[in-house]
């Protein structure tokens, strides 16, 4: 049997990927996550060059191995791979040491983040409201396993990491240009007019019973946070804040 080695280029955007199959090579598309993804959004105008026709897995193992040391695959943002071909299909982080998963990590950020700038509008909340379909069409005991994932993700995580991800998050706003986040706040505020006042209710509900459930030490963490995050805002920041906050008191006024 057969096993081909190949790498194609995509014609349009000059996109790479090294894959092997023991399918014909020219026909074959790749299976690879950003590969396919890429192909579907720009079509399917590819260049295929055969590298090797291997006997065995270990000699696709050896040379897939050589090519994506040799053209760097995996950091290299020309090309769609994900991981080094070594022809067993497996793990991403099987065999890989501590720096080679921060970095399989750093580059899978980077590739989200460049993927999602790159979507319209449009795109954007189409994507959004998908999301809130498919959690609304799950049920609460489903609701309730990811919110505790996520939470349990949270705990498990070390007062340096919370950090980090909180400072990403800030630096991710501040990028933004004036017009995305007027475009995010506006979305934010339409998702919650929308919503119907039983399910209002039910957010505030589980906002109260998250907050009672919470440790001393819990509670006095993120009320230093937010005091913390106060004091770094400048003064002008501070007074938008307070005019919403008052703005908000109105309208719950006006409504009641």
């Amino acid at each position: 049997m057969i096993i081909y080695l190949y790498k194609k280029t995509h014609r349009k955007t000059g996109l790479k990927y090294l894959g092997k199959t023991i399918q014909d090579p020219y026909k074959y598309r790749g299976s690879g996550k950003r590969w396919k993804r890429h192909i579907k959004k720009h079509g399917y105008d590819v260049e295929t060059e055969i590298l090797r026709e291997c006997q065995t897995t270990e000699e696709v193992k050896e040379w897939g191995l050589y090519y994506s040391n040799l053209w760097n695959i995996v950091n290299d943002k020309n090309w769609a791979n994900l991981q080094e071909e070594c022809g067993d299909g497996g793990n991403v982080w099987d065999n890989k040491t501590e720096d080679e998963m921060i970095a399989f990590s750093n580059k899978r950020s980077e590739l989200c983040s460049a993927q999602w700038a790159n979507r319209t509008t449009e795109e954007k909340i189409a994507f959004a409201d998908k999301i809130s379909a498919t959690l609304k069409n799950k049920s609460p005991k489903e609701r309730a396993e990811i919110s505790a994932k996520i939470s349990t993700g949270l705990r498990n995580k070390s007062e340096k990491e919370k950090m980090e991800s909180i400072t990403k998050r800030k630096i991710t706003w501040l990028n933004k240009s004036e017009e995305e986040k007027a475009e995010i706040s506006a979305r934010l505020r339409e998702i919650c007019a929308n919503r119907t006042q039983e399910e209002k209710i039910k957010i505030h509900a589980k906002i109260r019973a998250g907050w009672a459930n919470k440790s001393k030490e819990e509670k006095a963490e993120i009320i230093l946070r937010r005091r913390t995050n106060m004091l770094e805002k400048s003064v002008e920041e501070k007074a938008a804040i307070e005019d919403k906050k008052r703005a908000t008191r109105m309208a719950r006024k006006s409504k009641n």
